[in-house]
């Protein structure tokens, strides 16, 4: 199991991404001229209206309790989250006996605390332990039960070290099964860069996200914001290529990957296609295809085991701010691109990727 340190200090680091699968919530026809620009709400079938849209891409893989009640960003101190769900208490199943416990995330890895026998659990030993958890503006409450748990997903940037990875079902009522996978979007294409199950998600705490803007915000990392990132969705490859707080660290607890929260604002535009850079319109969708890179593992591009094609193409450059260039768009003709920006972008440098592109790009991004 991999298990990581608490604090750090400020140091760089490279990824480089195989294969994007990111989704979207506005209108992505090309011809459109008028996509919605706001996360959508929807009334489920219990007659509860709540958020549509995760809170990094709309649509996309994101951990759900059925019906659209979000809680991929959950506070360990019971804080209502963007979509206003907190989570209100955890217990396990311990010798045919509920046992109350805290639920804690340190770093990448998921734990309880028996508060009253002064004992911990991590790993197999959470099996069956439930979270409740409840929709603030609704008054709706939900269960999600922990039912498996594999250590076969791993990082891919520095080494290979292993991620806890959990799969998780939900219900709404006590007297009701969990049949209900929170991490449910069947749309994902197979992921090359996914080695856990399909319906698994990894846990990091430490980093909190701005849901309009797609980018990261300043947060205490003792503070409790967690996230629980859906295999394939874009939370989880920013924390498989350790672009989290809690990835920056080896399995001996050393700050050797540290990224700020530009580099990590960076990436996270690039995978999502946030070529404008304030967040909306989105221009991607689910099971898009993509190769990229950050500046400071440029000459890994694209890792062996992807073998770009002749007809590869380049899509942009990029920094905090969205594309800095931008030549390919991986959907929309750029012309499309630019109205709904708004401006025109300059083309990028010859060459897939270009030559030196590292020294004044942070990422690149390219159609295989």
């Amino acid at each position: 199991m991999s298990v990581r340190a608490k604090h750090a200090s400020v140091h760089p680091l490279s990824v480089v991404a195989l294969v994007l699968a990111a989704g979207a919530c506005v209108d992505l026809d090309p011809r459109s001229t008028e996509p919605s620009a706001e996360p959508s709400t929807a009334s489920t079938s219990q007659g509860v209206v709540v958020a549509g849209c995760s809170i990094i891409v709309c649509t996309e893989n994101a951990a759900t309790a059925g019906d659209g009640l979000l809680f991929d960003e959950l506070d360990l101190f019971n804080r209502p989250n963007y979509a206003g769900t907190r989570m209100l208490g955890a217990h396990l199943d311990v010798r045919f006996s509920s046992l109350p416990v805290r639920m804690m995330i340190f770093g990448d890895v998921l734990w309880a605390y028996d508060q009253a026998g002064g004992r911990w659990y991590t790993g197999t030993d959470l099996i069956h332990m439930i979270v409740d958890f409840q929709h603030v503006p609704t008054g709706t409450y939900f269960q999600i039960r922990l039912e498996a748990f594999t250590t076969n997903v791993a990082f891919l940037a520095g080494p290979p070290e292993s991620i806890p990875a959990y799969a998780f079902k939900a219900r709404r009522s006590p007297t009701e099964n969990f049949n209900f996978d929170i991490c449910s979007n069947a749309a994902l294409v197979p992921d090359p860069t996914w080695s856990g199950g399909d319906h698994y998600a990894v846990v990091y705490r430490g980093d909190r996200y701005d849901p309009m803007r797609k980018r990261l915000l300043p947060n205490n990392v003792n503070d409790g914001w967690s996230f629980l990132a859906c295999n394939g969705s874009a939370a989880s490859k920013m924390h498989l290529w350790r672009h989290t707080y809690a990835g920056a660290f080896d399995d001996r607890g050393n700050p050797v990957y540290m990224t700020n929260l530009d580099q990590r604002t960076a990436l996270l535009k690039a995978i999502t296609a946030d070529y404008c850079g304030g967040g909306l319109p989105e221009f991607t969708v689910t099971g898009t295809p993509l190769a990229f890179a950050t500046a400071m593992e440029p000459a890994t591009f694209p890792r062996p085991r992807l073998t770009l094609p002749p007809t590869a193409t380049l899509e942009a450059l990029w920094g905090p701010t969205g594309a800095h260039c931008l030549d390919n768009p991986r959907i929309w003709p750029k012309s499309g691109v630019e109205m709904k920006c708004g401006r025109k972008f300059d083309s990028c440098p010859p060459g897939v990727p270009p030559p030196g592109w590292w020294s004044t790009h942070y990422a690149v991004t390219v159609n295989p």
